[in-house]
């Protein structure tokens, strides 16, 4: 695994780096930044498997950060001196929150959340015995959801909203964990919150500042950021269906 530590502070990373190290054995590399710009270069051409990133850095926000990568799909662990910022995490799809100073027991706890999104477990290997259907086991009910009725899945922090022709399933369970389970042909990730079932797409507006807007069977539409918007295009040009 692969681990990404973003801090302007850097005792703040040594810090980090070391708990990481002693108490998280399977990260093989653990890559530093104290500035912006070339933390941002780094995540847009690599794909790390975690990132702990400072909430505030000298020139910008870690959330103007995220802002900035719209296909990042490591998982953010954000490091901040203060819990205040509890909300926006959760709107910017963060996975976990650590409070400076990091302590063993809050990495701990944290890298066992990690340890079980990235490794499929019991579920997911009864699911492969299932084809074309995505099951969703909740303590209230479990959801046998063919995968031609599910219009798209819509990522909010540990949580997932399973958007189907018929109703829309909210689960305690990550965006990842579902695309673990679902064919890569036929579902396409637009964003690090949104994942679209190829089968609902209707058509592609280009707009001239570059960007775009996908518009789905059933009228929702999806704005588009450039690379996304050409990333879509290449793919659908070339008959590649896949994430």
């Amino acid at each position: 695994m692969k681990a990404v530590i973003i801090d302007d502070d850097i005792l703040a990373i040594e810090l980090l780096d070391k708990l990481v190290r002693d108490y998280c054995p399977e990260f093989t590399e653990i890559r530093h930044f104290t500035e912006e710009s070339p933390a941002i270069a780094y995540l847009t051409e690599n794909a790390p498997d975690v990132v702990f990133l400072d909430v505030n850095m000298q020139n910008m926000s870690g959330f103007d950060m995220l802002e900035l990568l719209p296909d990042f799909d490591a998982l953010t662990i954000l490091v901040s001196g203060s819990a205040e910022h509890g909300i926006e995490a959760v709107r910017h799809k963060v996975f976990d929150y650590i409070v400076k100073p990091v302590s063993p027991a809050a990495l701990s706890a944290v890298m066992k959340r990690v340890r079980e999104e990235l490794t499929q477990d019991e579920e997911e290997e009864t699911d492969s015995l299932n084809p074309g259907i995505l099951i969703i086991n909740r303590q209230d009910r479990l959801f046998f959801v063919p995968h031609v009725e599910i219009i798209k899945l819509l990522a909010n922090g540990p949580y997932c909203t399973v958007q189907t022709v018929s109703e829309d399933i909210q689960a305690s369970k990550t965006m990842l964990y579902f695309m673990k389970q679902l064919p890569r042909n036929k579902f396409v990730k637009i964003n690090r919150s949104i994942v679209v079932n190829k089968e609902y797409f209707r058509s592609i507006r280009k707009f001239p500042d570059g960007t775009g807007e996908l518009i789905l069977k059933n009228g929702d539409k999806i704005s588009l950021s450039k690379p996304i918007k050409e990333r879509l295009i290449h793919m659908f040009s070339r008959g590649d269906s896949g994430t």
